[in-house]
């Protein structure tokens, strides 16, 4: 059955609920500044496709093209650019010419089975974030139900909230009518998300919502941050102004301001999975945090107040017990030298530290003598480029059965960049593994033994490349961390 909803302006959706076997397939067709995108999934059986080659004077061409894997192809008097958005989807993307069959006062929605996901739009994966609201009361948060206000409007029939946290789903999030306009109160998680309010039909941004970009498959969007911690200080009532700062925004002196209420100074941010060191600045004077209990030196002898968010990592460095100082550097901190001084330990040296989701590179540094970690196996790089490596919440296991007599084997791909020296697996019962977090997508890989490059034997699934060697092929699906 299709629903067309009329009068909706130049960002165009168009919804058709299709049946292929059990369950329904989604895709999402629009117009964006004179282009034609059209989402086309792969497990679409005869008569969806016929139907939707009807609905839009498409060519059979297209179809085949995607299903061959090519990455552009011309279809009638149509060029067609082609790219893979999963292993399901693919997105094709043309000029509008006369002779398409869509109109622009036409909106087009696809019904949603349970595990559709769009692409690159579900929490973003920024490490911070403050939201810049031109009204404070478009958006609040209680716990972990936000809330969402559109004032005025009140001659609407209907408004609905879209964004990535309901898939863009047009019809599945409606406000409330009230005195003042409307309102919709929703579960969230922590994280970053896109949104637009849609009136009557008519697709707006958040006018109380300072923060917009651009996002590929929606267009201009609004921005909220869910936040997950909150920054206080009570003891600086006569202050006038309050900013703060800390690693998360590189130790900026200007810092970011923070809202007065009854002589209390706050900030709600968001901070992903991490450890952040912070202090606030009061008309200019620099303060640790006097609620907070966390206080630690760096190697200047500063005093900063730190705080952790998600899972902790704890390394441990065995041995060095003469050592004056032991720090921990990795890529998580972008290697600073100064910033995590080690405990002493009966050991050795310990660190409790919060780390996002990932694979980390990392040293340690005992009174300036860098040292790889002795009890983990993992590495990456070369000689004294030689760097301890560590993932964490890994959701895959890279596994090369055999070459027993190797004396080294390295996984690599598109997460790494193609660099041949990294990340190097370990042998472990016959087989050599690497456990890896990977964000959710498309991955191309390959293992080298030995220096030379081979497919994973294990995975039928692979992609032809440009010198005719081929690429193994991970496809990593989304999951709530």
């Amino acid at each position: 059955m299709r629903t067309v909803i009329k009068n909706i302006g130049i960002l165009l959706f168009t919804c058709l609920a299709f049946s292929c076997g059990r369950e329904k397939i989604t895709t999402v067709a629009r117009m964006d500044e004179g282009k034609i995108i059209v989402r086309i999934d792969s497990r679409w059986n005869d008569s969806v496709k016929k139907d939707f080659m009807l609905r839009f004077g498409l060519d059979s061409l297209l179809f085949n093209a995607v299903d061959s894997g090519k990455n552009s192809v011309t279809a009638g008097n149509r060029s067609w650019k082609l790219s893979r958005i999963d292993q399901y989807i693919t997105e094709a993307v043309a000029s509008v010419t006369s002779d398409l069959n869509i109109s622009r006062k036409d909106v087009l929605m696809f019904d949603e089975p349970e595990d559709t996901i769009l692409r690159n739009d579900i929490r973003t994966e920024d490490t911070f974030g403050v939201n810049n609201l031109r009204n404070p009361d478009s958006f609040s948060f209680r716990g972990d139900t936000a809330i969402f206000i559109l004032e005025g409007h009140k001659g609407a029939s209907q408004v609905f909230l879209a964004g990535s946290f309901n898939n863009w789903n047009a019809m599945k999030t409606p406000l409330t009518r009230t005195v003042d306009g409307w309102r919709a109160e929703l579960k969230l998680e922590p994280g970053k998300y896109h949104y637009k309010y849609i009136i009557d039909g008519r697709w707006i941004t958040d006018p109380g919502n300072n923060l917009r970009m651009r996002n590929k498959n929606i267009g201009l969007v609004s921005v909220i941050y869910m936040p997950d911690f909150v920054f206080e200080l009570n003891d600086q009532q006569d202050a006038s102004a309050v900013v703060v700062t800390g690693n998360f925004i590189q130790w900026n002196r200007k810092g970011i301001p923070m809202l007065k209420e009854n002589g209390r100074w706050y900030l709600p941010v968001y901070l992903r999975d991490g450890t952040y060191a912070y202090k606030f600045i009061a008309d200019g004077k620099w303060l640790t945090d006097p609620a907070n209990p966390d206080i630690r030196y760096d190697t200047n002898g500063n005093l900063n107040s730190f705080i952790g968010i998600g899972n902790a990592v704890i390394f441990n460095l065995t041995g060095y017990s003469g050592a004056d100082k032991v720090v921990l550097t990795g890529s998580f901190n972008n290697w600073d030298r100064n910033e995590l001084l080690m405990n002493k330990t009966s050991t050795g040296w310990s660190l409790k530290y919060h780390i996002m989701p990932g694979i980390y590179e990392y040293k340690f540094i005992a009174d300036g003598q860098w040292l790889i970690d002795s009890d983990n196996p993992f590495t990456a790089g070369k000689g004294s480029f030689t760097n301890s490596v560590i993932s964490v919440k890994p959701n895959h296991t890279f596994i090369l059965k055999g070459y027993e007599n190797a004396r080294e084997v390295i996984v690599t791909g598109t997460f790494t960049g193609w660099n041949h020296e990294k990340y190097r697996m370990v042998k472990q019962d016959g087989s050599w593994i690497f456990n890896a977090y990977l964000r959710p997508g498309k991955y191309l890989y390959k293992f080298i033994v030995e220096g030379e490059w081979i497919l994973d034997p294990s995975n039928n699934l692979w992609e032809e490349n440009e010198w005719g060697t081929g690429n193994s092929v991970l496809w990593i699906e989304n999951s709530n961390e």
